[in-house]
């Protein structure tokens, strides 16, 4: 028998075509599509392996990283079709088989891993394989955009909150948006990194603080250049 789960997720976003053939030529400027995604991820039991709710929120994480979010309208995929953002998708989340990226639930763009993909050469998965990934909302993205990108390459799922939620940090999300990272890290974390770049953070703080009340392995990755 062979058990596997699904999730879903939309979002409203713009792309484009920028070297559509003549009788497209309308896909080359930006257009918006109802961009909904299905992740489809095999266990090996029936009881809870992954569970639902946290499958979905990695899902939500690697859109939401993947697209340029805007305050004055859609998210955008810029030049990427749904092939390409599906692509990016199995490379962050390695314990998925495939995901299904649909225009508007009328075309849909199918990308399965193929079986010797599922993990990196040279890099196999370990038992400790989720991480929390912290840092301060004031630190460089970029830079934690790589660290995270490396530790997805190694074979590690990662949910970074930072890049997750980047733009939605207004005063009346940001309980809601801690409580939603605490939990993920006492329910689905097995490692808490702190990407140290300096810099006070009293939610990291807090990550460090729980993470060691729950016996979560803490360790740090220090970026800041000692003097």
């Amino acid at each position: 028998m062979k058990l596997q789960i699904v999730v879903r997720t939309e979002i409203l976003a713009t792309h484009q075509w920028p070297n559509a053939p003549e009788h497209r030529k309308y896909l080359a400027s930006q257009h918006s599509h109802m961009f909904k995604f299905r992740a489809i991820a095999s266990v090996s039991h029936s009881d809870r392996q992954i569970e639902f709710h946290d499958l979905r929120l990695r899902l939500m994480t690697a859109v939401n990283e993947i697209a340029m979010h805007r305050m004055d309208g859609p998210a955008v995929f810029k030049d990427m079709s749904c092939e390409q953002i599906g692509e990016k998708i199995l490379k962050m989340m390695p314990e998925l088989e495939s995901v299904i990226v649909s225009e508007d639930g009328l075309c849909d763009a199918i990308i399965t891993r193929e079986s010797n993909d599922k993990h990196i050469e040279g890099n196999p998965r370990k038992s400790s394989s989720r991480v929390y990934l912290a840092s301060s909302s004031k630190g460089d993205r970029d830079l934690l955009r790589n660290v995270a990108s490396d530790l997805t390459d190694r074979g590690y799922m990662v949910f970074a909150p930072c890049l997750a939620f980047v733009g939605n940090e207004t005063s009346e999300l940001r309980p809601i948006i801690m409580d939603v990272c605490l939990t993920t890290l006492v329910n689905w974390a097995q490692d808490l990194i702190i990407l140290d770049e300096g810099i006070p953070s009293i939610g990291c703080n807090i990550e460090n603080n729980v993470a060691i009340a729950k016996g979560i392995p803490v360790s740090t990755i220090k970026t800041k250049k000692e003097n």
